[in-house]
């Protein structure tokens, strides 16, 4: 298993998405205008922490999958393996210290 790697830069710091960050993501994400184009819905606190727990499962499982309901619940997966990723690494640390 690879450990998650935090990037950080001047203006920006990346990190995998956890409950942790659930009170910022409710202040900044609840517009319902933001989630206007998409099938999900974080436009209300309860809706965030579902959406939240949701795609942190998903990205345990590493996969995306079909609700009770028949909604597929959408997933973005980004593959880099482990030979790739110090070249992948240095050229994200380059980028966030321009």
């Amino acid at each position: 298993m690879v450990t998650p790697t935090l990037l950080s830069g001047r203006f920006i710091r990346l990190e995998p998405l956890a409950l942790e960050h659930l009170p910022g993501l409710v202040e900044v994400g609840c517009d319902p205008e933001l989630w206007r184009l998409t099938v999900q819905n974080g436009s209300t606190p309860e809706a965030m922490r579902a959406w939240v727990e949701a795609a942190v499962e998903d990205a345990r499982r590493g996969d995306h999958q079909i609700t009770w309901t028949g909604r597929v619940r959408d997933s973005v997966y980004y593959s880099i393996v482990d030979e790739e990723w110090p070249a992948v690494k240095a050229l994200l640390e380059r980028k966030l210290r321009a």
